[in-house]
């Protein structure tokens, strides 16, 4: 309705062209911002994300000429080194892809996705140090994610350290095992039983903080308990 109303807003049709993709309809995402770039040859966001459509369909070279263009409208977008980056790697252009990583994290040396798309770089590429030092950072940056514990395990194990691939084997499962709770707790968010469950968790997990606030909830829940 708002593109009716106003048909050339880049800005609102980059917001249609987003919806679409997250609703992976790539072809009408990639008309969408196609529209958007009509009417304005140097919208960053929408070359940008064109690309991300290009990355969808597996057409690499197509979203790295995206993504390069939306670098020459605009030397510090972030994201678009990253995900160019992203497209040489898939591509198997490995050189250019730790340049475009490395550029990101110049700009941003706490850009988290780039940090673990390196590393996934440095892995493939058997630098093992470098690839558990980029995803002890991601775990730094973001501490609850499993997919980082999982990718510095895989590299452990390549680099022979069982002992240190197990310890993040462990978090990893205690990980799974909270957002399962997680899960039973947004399904029936008044039952005690969960939020005990969830505490005791916690509190293995040694977060004995968060896991008495936990059990605190349980007893509003259920006083008697």
């Amino acid at each position: 309705k708002a593109i009716e109303l106003k048909p050339r807003e880049t800005r609102y049709l980059n917001m249609k062209g987003l919806f679409l993709l997250t609703r992976q309809h790539y072809d009408a995402a990639a008309q969408v911002f196609t529209k958007a770039l009509g009417v304005d040859p140097k919208f960053s966001k929408a070359l940008n994300n064109r690309g991300l459509v290009s990355l969808a369909l597996n057409k690499f070279e197509a979203a790295a000429s995206d993504f390069q263009t939306a670098i020459q409208v605009e030397p510090k977008y972030v994201d678009a080194y990253n995900n160019l980056g992203f497209a040489w790697y898939q591509a198997g252009e490995y050189d250019d892809a730790l340049k475009a990583f490395n550029q990101s994290l110049e700009l941003n040396p706490t850009y988290l996705n780039a940090f673990n798309n390196r590393g996934m770089l440095y892995l493939k590429t058997e630098k093992l140090q470098l690839a558990v030092a980029d995803f002890s950072k991601a775990i730094e940056l973001e501490s609850g994610n499993i997919k980082h514990y999982q990718s510095r395990m895989a590299a452990y194990r390549a680099m022979g350290r069982d002992d240190l691939a197990k310890a993040d084997e462990d978090k990893a499962r205690w990980l799974i095992g909270l957002a399962q709770i997680d899960t039973k707790i947004r399904q029936a968010p008044d039952s005690p039983q969960s939020y005990i469950q969830r505490a005791s968790h916690l509190a293995e997990g040694g977060h004995s903080d968060i896991a008495l606030a936990t059990f605190q909830k349980a007893l509003e829940l259920a006083p008697g308990n």
